[in-house]
């Protein structure tokens, strides 16, 4: 079984959308960026998240042929993430002057009756850093014009694929389709004449569509704010783990967000992994006593110690894979390097 593993590799970018959130937030935006690669470095641990992350149901209306949650879309007990919990995690956030959420990750977030209401409510805490991410399916014309007009921070659509064909196979439905709703929002941003939201089309690498690199790569740039190619790693040893003895790494996550699932379960970690180090329920617990909490600190502590759980062993060993692979036969692309600001840090 071969699950999906958002690692960037390279990409091609445009980082106004940076500049235009700086001018509207100034200083406060650049100590949120500074924050944030302090805790990816494990140089500094917040007393509250960066980021919080709402994944808003356990199933999809998709079934790709790579991803975890394709295995799970037939499972009974589908669930969809209560409003109240989304609201009390907000209300909470508040008082810590939470900088960032991500709406949406492994399911798809549009799926959700309520999402216009969700999208609604986490604006209304004049949050920075808004990042949704979606396979583009059922990005409609009301929820385009709700994001670009109310300026949602980042858009990121999984596409995978530069053909119909290719797309059909990966991932069951109309290429044609997904890209009408993505070019929808790119001619509103540019009737409302804003950079936001800043938008990233994913293509992750795969032997049913590595062919396409270049075309996907010609499709796209100089039209999305970001064309990012990923590796696609298998993860079937998430149920299964694996021996492995390696401790040379460290990882960010820990030190930067929590994902907040359907049922308000708490993890450290948005990895499949996650299910390993799951740190509470936000109905026993307010978030900032589990992000302060024993088990929390124990994982940071652990990447220090060079003590890191199997789970982190066999996540860290499957990125390490990625990067040691031997590229797959393709023609070579032409890609910008993706660029670093010491203030201002690039796409996460």
């Amino acid at each position: 079984m071969k699950y999906e593993r958002r690692h960037i590799q390279d990409s091609y970018r445009e980082e106004g959308w940076l500049s235009y959130l700086y001018e509207k937030y100034g200083d406060k935006f650049v100590q949120y960026r500074k924050a944030w690669q302090d805790a990816a470095e494990s140089k500094y641990s917040p007393p509250f998240p960066l980021e919080i992350g709402f994944e808003l149901s356990n199933y999809c209306n998709l079934s790709c042929e790579m991803c975890y949650l394709s295995v799970r879309n037939n499972i009974p007990d589908k669930k969809r993430i209560d409003l109240d919990i989304i609201r009390k995690v907000m209300e909470e956030s508040k008082h810590h002057n939470l900088p960032a959420v991500k709406i949406g990750s492994n399911a798809e977030a549009f799926m959700h009756p309520q999402i216009v209401e969700i999208i609604d409510l986490i604006l209304s805490y004049d949050i920075m850093d808004v990042f949704l991410i979606t396979n583009g399916t059922l990005l409609s014309e009301k929820i385009a014009k709700i994001i670009v007009e109310k300026e949602l921070a980042r858009l990121s659509i999984s596409l995978d694929a530069a053909t119909e064909e290719t797309f059909k196979k990966i991932r069951g439905a109309s290429l044609a389709e997904v890209e009408a709703n993505i070019h929808r929002v790119i001619e509103l941003k540019k009737k409302h004449n804003t950079p936001l939201p800043y938008i990233r089309v994913t293509f992750a690498k795969q032997e049913s569509n590595i062919h396409e690199m270049e075309a996907f790569l010609e499709k796209w740039q100089g039209i999305a704010d970001c064309v990012d190619f990923q590796d696609c790693l298998d993860y079937g040893n998430v149920d299964e783990l694996k021996d492995i003895k390696n401790t040379d790494f460290t990882c960010s996550q820990p030190f930067q967000r929590v994902r907040v699932d359907e049922s308000g379960n708490v993890y450290p970690c948005c990895t499949y992994y996650q299910k390993y180090h799951k740190l509470g329920n936000l109905k026993d617990h307010s978030l900032a006593e589990l992000w302060n909490g024993k088990q929390a600190n124990a994982l940071r502590d652990s990447f220090a110690s060079k003590t890191q759980s199997l789970a982190c062993k066999n996540c860290f060993g499957n990125l390490k894979y990625a990067e040691n692979k031997p590229e797959i036969n393709r023609k070579d692309i032409s890609m910008e390097e993706e660029t670093e600001n010491s203030n201002i840090s690039t796409f996460d």
